[in-house]
């Protein structure tokens, strides 16, 4: 028998929610990408012919480029650096996201520990669907068990 074979999953396979401070946003993703940033660490011991390398990692990078019909996120945004300016307490965020193969299987990741960066929030033009840009440092991503 032969083996099956499933197409790479793509965009439509995969959702991302917001979270800060409990308010719960749905993201229209147009793209987003995860990677972890950190350091190679070598050690060199005697006797041995090589270097023993390692990576040690630093944190986590979420970039998310969105669309949003409501203001939610925006207001939710807006809401996080008022809290910064009264150097209130800091804030819970997170962002989960599931992607769904195309196999019928489910995985989510959920990123902790969430810092928001230098966010836009925009449009281009009278017919230009509006943008939203969010670059995201993690704590840590996690992987959770996924809903069907």
């Amino acid at each position: 028998m032969a083996e099956q074979r499933f197409p790479n999953w793509s965009g439509k396979n995969a959702k991302v929610v917001f979270n800060l401070n409990d308010v719960q946003v749905p993201l229209n993703v147009k793209s987003w990408d995860v990677q972890r940033v950190g350091e190679w660490a070598e050690d060199d011991y005697c006797g041995e012919r090589r270097t023993r390398s390692h990576f040690i990692i630093k944190y986590y990078t979420v970039s998310i480029e969105a669309s949003e019909a409501e203001l939610d996120l925006l207001e939710a945004l807006l809401a996080e650096q008022a809290n910064i300016d009264e150097n209130a307490i800091p804030q819970e965020g997170w962002i989960g996201i599931q992607i769904r193969p195309n196999n019928g299987t489910s995985k989510a990741l959920l990123g902790r520990g969430m810092s928001v960066g230098d966010w836009k929030f925009g449009a281009g033009g009278r017919t230009e669907r509006n943008a939203v840009t969010l670059p995201l440092r993690f704590d840590d991503i996690t992987g959770l068990p996924a809903m069907p």
